[in-house]
């Protein structure tokens, strides 16, 4: 019987780490803190959509699909806050005391010349950006 439990409750928790949640928030890079700046100075950017989108710009670094972002002062105006409190993604269920979404397109890493229309997603929760995910723009810019 023992054996049995062991078994099942390693098979619940694998099943359960595998759910699909947006990916982890990066670290901050040298970067972050100039791109926030122009963000906020420039583009008139409210701090936290200024914080989601330089973000953002670490986040693609690493990205294995895109190389590069980029965001309008139309986009950035007409970034979307929602306050109330929710689940992040269909795929990520983490509450979130507030999801931002701007659109933006994203350049592919393999075709330079391609750039998708994109929405860049940022969950906030206890006051910190804790998801990330860029998804296609389904409506278009």
């Amino acid at each position: 019987m023992k054996s049995t439990q062991i078994i099942l409750t390693s098979i619940f928790a694998l099943g359960f780490s595998a759910v699909a949640h947006a990916d982890a928030v990066p670290t901050h890079s040298k970067d972050f803190a100039g791109n926030y700046q122009t963000l906020v100075k420039d583009q008139q950017a409210a701090p936290r959509i200024a914080d989601c989108i330089a973000s953002a710009y670490d986040y693609v670094k690493k990205s294995k699909k895109y190389d590069r972002l980029g965001f309008t002062k139309d986009d950035i105006s007409g970034a979307k806050t929602n306050d109330k409190p929710s689940k992040f993604s269909t795929g990520d269920a983490r509450k979130m005391s507030a999801v931002i979404s701007v659109a933006g397109e994203a350049r592919n890493r393999n075709a330079s010349a391609k750039w998708d229309s994109i929405v860049l997603r940022c969950g906030i929760a206890h006051g910190k950006l804790k998801a990330i995910e860029l998804v296609p723009n389904t409506v278009g810019k």
